[in-house]
């Protein structure tokens, strides 16, 4: 694998738990607005762990 290769995957990645995290603030988001208290403790963890796989990777990023 050449070294572009490795970059465009790890672009990839990049934008993929980008796009992950995106949703996952937007379901928090919307389960807020609803009111709905039922699945607010799967959500948190749920964003918590994108939030940590996308931070994750934006440090490796800029090392």
């Amino acid at each position: 694998m050449s070294e572009h290769e490795f970059v465009c995957s790890f672009d990839e990645q990049l934008a993929m738990a980008k796009s992950e995290l995106i949703s996952a603030i937007t379901r928090y988001r919307e389960n807020i607005l609803m009111r709905d208290t039922k699945n607010r403790v799967e959500l948190e963890v749920e964003l918590e762990k994108k939030f940590h796989t996308y931070e994750a990777l934006t440090s490796q990023r800029y090392c």
